[in-house]
Order: structure tokens, then sequence, then C-alpha cells
């Protein structure tokens, strides 16, 4: 695989993220010089999700499913995702 001058991990998506604040967030991207965008899918809108699969099919973006965690009976670890980030970026970085 082909090493990358700058690989970048987006926080998750989700079904409420407007089109175009995701569409400028990957352009910002390029334009700083990212080579490879990790995109983590949790929901999204179809409108969302035809723009991810034109960049991915162009070779700049790495879709992935990110999963919903289950909901512990005192707290709901969904909204903690950018915590988990983190870790989610280290494990995608060992695979390039």
């Amino acid at each position: 695989m082909k090493r990358q001058k700058l690989v970048v991990c987006m926080a998750p998506t989700y079904a409420l993220i407007e089109w175009r604040i995701l569409l400028l967030g990957i352009e910002v991207w390029l334009a700083l010089g990212a080579t490879k965008i990790i995109i983590p899918i949790q929901s999204i809108s179809r409108d969302a999700f035809r723009i991810l699969l034109e960049y991915e099919r162009d070779g700049f973006v790495i879709l992935r499913h990110w999963p919903k965690w289950p909901i512990l009976s005192d707290k709901n670890p969904n909204g903690l995702v950018l915590s988990r980030g983190k870790i989610f970026v280290s494990l995608q970085l060992k695979q390039l």
C-alpha cells in the first residue's frame, strides 16, 4: 500500500450533518495537503453519502462503518464519540 503524506480521520458522521459543511471540511483538508481522509459513518443522509461515494471513488476518502455502542443503564456512550475517535485513528493508521 502506498505511503500517504497526510492522513486525516474526521469525526463520525450522523444523519443530521449538513452536506455543505461535510463538503467544506473535505475540501479544506485536501487544500491543506491531506492525501487520504478517513470518514467513519454512523448514520448519514442520502445526499451526503452520495458526495462521500464520489470522493471514495476518486481515491481521496476511505469510508468506515462506525457502530453504535450499547446504551448502559446510566449512560449513553454514543454521545462520547470524539473521545473514542483517538482510538479509531490509532487503529486505522496501523492498517495503512
